[in-house]
């Protein structure tokens, strides 16, 4: 008759004990003048507890033309399970295996101790393994919170897989079966915080050059649209780009940017016309940097204004960034022309609101730098001042019309390129 797999090579008087604690007798023997080999099995050998010794009586099973009594066996070689036997011997009617009737080794249960990862990210199975004695067995009792951590798969006595549900910081536990021999391991469960995986800011790129879009540290396996494994991509044109990669807990993320072209356009007043001696004002968009300008005679920049002071008609040729390396250009004209240079200063006034002859203001020929005009009564008590030659006096003091009458005023002012006048006179209020 064939022999199973787990016999190894079949050699006489041998005694095996297989991966599913059953005992196998092989008999050699001859009969007839022919070699036969027989064997018997013995179903579920092995201890009922953990005190319970090899070698504990077991019901043989009897098998023709050999009968086996009911012995003892002791095991000798816990790491090969060898079980050895002596004194066997066989005749054509009987076979009889004794052995010493002597427990060497119990079950041996003092030891069990998990591993794994004391980091688990929420959402994200991890596996725990545990050891204990290798003579020892008794069954293993695993405790988990399943509030907490879901149980994904169970690997007899050796391992276990959990989800953590939620964050957590606290204990798995392992015991054996009826026994005080126990182990707890300290978890951590986390949702990690990562940054955005893309840096957003890099969205604007300048016609006709690359933009460098970067993927932010702290991930792996960078992949962006195209199969291009990298976490820096290189563009040079306007669209939409995506990147997937990893966080530290291996979940997969996904993010994208839209890159737009830079307007690289900017509105100046292209032509302005001052009088001689007077001030140009060029005023910059505010989201430009590293402004020049020529020609930069008699000119500076405050606040991104171009200030001037030409003393001929003058085209100022500006360049600019909004992006590094993106150069915008453009032309602004100032006009000089010969302006009078004259204050008139009426000597009377009617404020009666009819838009005629309401404000008391001297005419001026062109803007002034510097102006002050004050008006007294004729207590000489103050009724009005202003250093803005577009503002007059409606003839009114703390909300109260002024009565008819003489008023004196007194204006000092300087015309671009001159020197500072006062002038005083007198004039009237009609109502």
């Amino acid at each position: 008759m064939s022999l199973p797999s787990t016999f190894g090579t079949p050699y006489r008087n041998s005694v095996n004990f297989d991966d599913k604690q059953n005992l196998h007798f092989l008999y050699h023997y001859t009969q007839a003048g022919i070699l036969t080999t027989e064997y018997a099995r013995i179903s579920n050998f092995g201890p009922s507890d953990a005190l319970s010794c090899f070698g504990k009586d077991t019901n043989i099973l009897t098998r023709h033309p050999f009968s086996l009594i009911k012995q003892s066996f002791t095991w000798d070689n816990v790491k090969t399970n060898v079980i050895t036997s002596n004194n066997v011997m066989f005749t054509e009617d009987t076979a009889i295996v004794t052995k010493e009737l002597v427990c060497k080794i119990v079950s041996r249960c003092d030891s069990v101790h998990i591993n794994g990862p004391a980091a688990a990210c929420v959402g994200v199975p991890v596996r725990y393994t545990v050891s204990k004695n290798t003579g020892c067995f008794k069954n293993l009792d695993w405790g988990i919170d399943t509030t907490v951590a879901a149980i994904v798969n169970i690997e007899g006595d050796s391992a276990i897989t959990l989800t953590f549900k939620k964050t957590f910081t606290g204990y798995i536990r392992a015991s054996l079966t009826d026994c005080v021999v126990k182990d707890s391991f300290l978890v951590k469960a986390v949702v990690p915080k990562m940054p955005a995986l893309i840096k957003h800011t890099d969205s604007m790129l300048c016609p006709g050059k690359t933009l460098v879009l970067n993927a932010n540290a702290g991930y792996s396996n960078y992949i962006w649209q195209g199969n291009i494994v990298n976490q820096q991509l290189t563009v040079s044109s306007a669209g939409v780009y995506t990147i997937t990669a990893a966080d530290s807990c291996g979940i997969t993320k996904t993010d994208s940017i839209k890159v737009i072209l830079s307007d690289t356009s900017f509105i100046l007043s292209a032509t302005q016309t001052i009088c001689l001696n007077d001030t140009a004002f060029i005023v910059l968009p505010g989201d430009i940097n590293n402004i020049t300008w020529q020609p930069t005679t008699n000119s500076l920049l405050r606040n991104k204004t171009l200030v001037a002071y030409p003393t001929q008609t003058t085209v100022y040729s500006i360049n600019a960034e909004r992006l590094p390396n993106c150069t915008l250009s453009k032309t602004s004209e100032v006009v000089i022309k010969n302006c009078p240079t004259t204050v008139f200063i009426p000597n009377s006034f009617t404020p009666n609101n009819d838009n005629k002859n309401d404000i008391f203001k001297p005419a001026v020929s062109q803007p002034l730098p510097f102006y002050h005009l004050q008006i007294f009564n004729r207590y000489g008590q103050p009724v009005f001042e202003t250093t803005d030659q577009q503002n007059g006096w409606n003839g009114m003091y703390k909300g109260s019309k002024q009565p008819m009458g003489g008023y004196i005023y007194q204006c000092s002012y300087r015309f671009a390129g001159g020197v500072q006048k006062m002038v005083k006179g007198y004039f009237i209020l009609i109502r």
